[in-house]
């Protein structure tokens, strides 16, 4: 195990410190990557892993949708990569307030994906789903 210099093959990837290892058959593998508590992204061997949360704001509704866009240039993932060849597969899951006592039936779910963004569409049998149900956490995993 070593740690290297390491700058993503993507335009305007920042060069950050990674750490690495050699596989059985000699090649390396990279351990390492941009780790965020909230959002972040890394690299484990040649798989890509991205991870955020959604806060959906304003007032409570039944119905919300929105685009999430892998590559930022500010905030908590900046100088995250959009996936370079493919998208395998984007994982939802509600966050819900600790006070809430809803009984609504909620849904998250992912309309599409490709390479660079996501779209998602949430929906609750209440008219209050967003207050009780504020946003969502995702994990989007590729190549």
């Amino acid at each position: 195990i070593f740690a290297a210099n390491y700058t993503p093959d993507f335009s305007a990837a920042p060069t950050d410190t990674q750490l690495f290892s050699l596989t059985g058959a000699g090649g390396l593998s990279q351990l390492t990557g941009n780790r965020q508590s909230a959002d972040g992204w890394c690299w484990c061997g040649g798989i890509l892993i991205q991870w955020g949360t959604i806060t959906f704001g304003g007032s409570g509704s039944s119905h919300k949708t929105g685009t999430v866009t892998f590559q930022q240039t500010g905030g908590t993932r900046t100088g995250c990569p959009p996936f370079p060849n493919a998208c395998f597969v984007v994982i939802p899951g509600l966050q819900i307030d600790s006070t809430s006592t809803t009984t609504a039936s909620n849904t998250i779910a992912i309309r599409d994906k490709s390479t660079t963004q996501f779209r998602y569409v949430y929906n609750s049998s209440s008219s209050s789903g967003s207050d009780d149900y504020p946003g969502f956490y995702w994990t989007a995993i590729g190549y």
